[in-house]
């Protein structure tokens, strides 16, 4: 008798909501976000001086980097 009203309370609660429908389905895996790299600061002529003219080199070497892999299409486009 306690295993008839056990399945029957099981089955009522299961059909009311109680249970999460999708218990024996896995979670659905997100998609991985896409990486956008930002593009690097824009190096004028008014910020070279003599005592960062190194940095401002650098500076201006990965700016031309960046759009040159940006023009071949590596990068994405802004």
């Amino acid at each position: 008798m306690k295993r008839i009203v056990l399945t029957f309370l099981l089955l009522a609660l299961g059909s009311s909501g109680c249970f999460p429908m999708d218990f024996m389905r896995p979670a659905p895996v997100p998609a991985p976000v896409p990486v956008v790299e930002q593009a690097p600061p824009i190096v004028t002529e008014d910020q070279v001086n003599e005592r960062n003219a190194g940095d401002c080199a650098k500076a201006l070497r990965t700016e031309l980097e960046y759009e040159k892999l940006r023009r071949v299409g590596n990068q994405p486009r802004e």
